[in-house]
């Protein structure tokens, strides 16, 4: 079955929210899973009773989060127990081009070749910025 892929331009324009917001999708100094935490009353024990880890377990994905190492299934496990939800996607970096158009225009200058050629590459790709989403 042949997948509808986006083109960079599609792909940017998916991410136009996060460039309008003017913001800088950074994680708290403490991380995302303890700043949510926190703010919502939540002890780590009751996280981690939600959870159905151990209070030791759901501050290992707390120190984990923060020392990038958590797995995306326990992440998505802790975000659960604090009703939330992971979004993440890949955002073009300013020295990228800030674009998935720019990567691919700078792609295709580089190897001599057209655009439309290798856009499926490109299109593939999955914007994976880890963020929590309150609901």
């Amino acid at each position: 079955m042949k997948r509808n892929r986006l083109s960079p331009n599609e792909l940017d324009d998916r991410l136009s929210f996060v460039s309008s917001q003017g913001t800088k999708l950074s994680p708290p100094p403490d991380g995302w899973l303890r700043t949510v935490r926190d703010g919502l009353g939540i002890s780590q024990r009751e996280a981690a009773g939600a959870a159905g880890v151990t209070q030791q377990a759901f501050d290992q994905f707390e120190s984990g989060e923060l020392r990038a190492s958590i797995t995306l299934e326990r992440l998505q496990k802790a975000a659960a127990a604090l009703g939330c939800e992971v979004v993440y996607f890949l955002q073009p970096t300013k020295s990228g081009g800030g674009s998935f158009a720019a990567l691919a225009e700078r792609r295709t200058r580089r190897q001599g070749i057209r655009s439309e050629e290798h856009t499926s590459e490109l299109q593939s790709l999955a914007y994976l910025v880890c963020r929590l989403l309150l609901e």
